[in-house]
């Protein structure tokens, strides 16, 4: 995974590159510490219950996104921001995207 200062805390940081290939179907999450901050559980935990959240099958990305804040293991007032990213088949064997 790529390591980098948060976004925002330094006027010219400096961040690591990576990149994923994806498949149609594929889903990639991104979302901040207040999804799985606990007072109670240490961060590893919450990531593994988040995998599982994120694992079960979903009728759509909407059900998805609602079903993983619902679930969410988070017990502190920090904000919440979630997006996902969805590549979808565009019928022509290639990939589209949905954000």
């Amino acid at each position: 995974m790529p390591h980098g200062i948060l976004l925002g805390a330094a006027e010219h940081p400096d961040y690591d590159e990576a990149r994923l290939a994806m498949r149609p179907g594929d889903v990639l999450v991104m979302y901040t510490d207040g999804l799985v901050e606990r007072r109670d559980r240490s961060v590893d935990e919450s990531l593994a219950h988040l995998a599982q959240v994120l694992a079960e099958p979903a009728a759509d990305l909407d059900a998805l996104l609602d079903r993983t804040l619902e679930l969410s293991c988070a017990d502190t007032d920090d904000d919440t921001c979630l997006i996902a990213v969805q590549v979808l088949d565009d019928g022509n064997g290639r990939a589209d995207r949905r954000v």
